[in-house]
């Protein structure tokens, strides 16, 4: 019996793989939302410090689905068991990855690639809808590693626009989409990556063929024909944030209110958020389909 791993990554067609594709696969012991975030012992493996995590907990939990599985494969799958975006900015990626290498070092491991600025676009594009405030020139960061100190500015009155590392408003890190660096996260602590492109899923039996090199068995794929995840319109994003800091008062962060009321691009300026992202931060976002050294 064999443990197989889908981490991701988020706006990859996950929630199509989860509910459409994977459950079909007959092979194995499927796992994957809601008992990935709502079981105390996976939520805790993705959101608690060592402080509160309990390590044998999880490998009991663990001992107790392989028994379940009986003879088939285990098959986890979570797009945010590579971190989560909203709130955390990836910044338990490694812990996750450390503790899943732990309790499954012989597990194999499988992630959706897309290109990086088309991601980025649809989780800032997620993070409006769900009551984001922030203009994507302040969601969108890079590591500032110049040194930042004025005597007048020691006590009182901090720039926290200069901090090398955001940590005081919503943010995610750029470099947090070094694709070379992502796989070799899990080439060193797992026994196989499996690394599949999104882009290429429209290609006919690409999918059913990447599928059937993992698990050996051969799987019809359905269409994706419905758009699971809706989203609001790109061009009026950053307008959308702003009237989100009246709206947050009466409706708090409800994202049904938003689709309802976010249906319009009224700004129309369809181009200008991916023109910022590949005008600051191309050098750090190059991809090419198949091209990935893993």
């Amino acid at each position: 019996m064999k443990t197989f791993i889908h981490v991701g990554l988020h706006k990859t067609a996950s929630t199509y793989l989860q509910t459409e594709v994977f459950p079909r696969l007959k092979s194995c012991y499927y796992v994957s939302r809601p008992t990935t975030q709502f079981n105390y012992e996976l939520a805790s493996l993705q959101y608690l410090d060592d402080t509160l995590y309990k390590e044998e907990n999880v490998i009991e939990y663990f001992s107790g689905l392989r028994k379940k599985a009986g003879g088939k494969n285990l098959f986890l799958s979570d797009e945010a068991f590579s971190g989560k975006a909203i709130k955390y900015g990836y910044i338990n990626r490694s812990m996750i990855a450390d503790r899943l290498s732990r309790i499954c070092n012989d597990a194999e491991i499988i992630i959706v690639l897309r290109n990086p600025i088309d991601i980025l676009i649809s989780l800032y594009n997620q993070y409006v809808k769900i009551g984001g405030t922030n203009h994507y020139k302040r969601y969108f960061k890079k590591i500032d590693k110049t040194e930042f100190f004025d005597e007048k500015n020691y006590q009182e009155n901090w720039d926290t626009s200069k901090l090398p590392i955001n940590t005081v408003s919503d943010s995610i890190l750029i470099e947090y989409f070094n694709y070379s660096k992502l796989i070799e996260l899990y080439e060193t602590r797992f026994k196989k990556v499996h690394v599949l492109f999104l882009e290429k899923f429209s290609e006919e039996n690409y999918l059913a063929s990447q599928l059937e090199r993992i698990f050996s068995e051969s799987l019809e794929i359905p269409s994706n024909k419905k758009k699971i995840n809706q989203s609001i319109p790109n061009g009026s994003l950053a307008l959308y944030a702003k009237l989100n800091r009246l709206l947050n008062v009466f409706f708090d962060n409800r994202a049904g209110i938003r689709k309802k009321l976010y249906r319009f691009d009224i700004l129309g300026r369809n181009d200008e958020l991916r023109k910022f992202l590949e005008d600051n931060f191309k050098d750090l976002l190059e991809y090419k389909v198949d091209k990935i050294e893993y």
